[in-house]
């Protein structure tokens, strides 16, 4: 699954992404009749007052040359976001 907020989405579009997945994890939940699931962000670990929150918006399975650039700056950065393309 991977999260892409470009056309449309919510508040959560405003969480950084980061290739380590960052210290965010994330809950996909269905309410019965719900249309649409709901993503709920969990702490991975213990987070600093004013540390920026991330997640990992999804895995780069695909082609990484089609992605936008990811400026994250973890070590294990892909160089690309995780897309549709990717």
């Amino acid at each position: 699954m991977n999260i892409d907020g470009t056309r449309i989405g919510n508040v959560a579009r405003f969480i950084n992404h980061s290739c380590d997945g960052g210290n965010l994890l994330t809950v996909l939940v269905r309410s019965s009749g719900a249309l649409l699931p709901r993503l709920c962000f969990f702490a991975s670990r213990n987070i600093q007052e004013d540390e920026e929150l991330t997640f990992s918006y999804g895995e780069i399975t695909r082609n990484r040359e089609e992605g936008l650039p990811c400026f994250c700056g973890c070590s294990s950065c892909f160089g690309v976001l995780p897309s549709e393309n990717t």
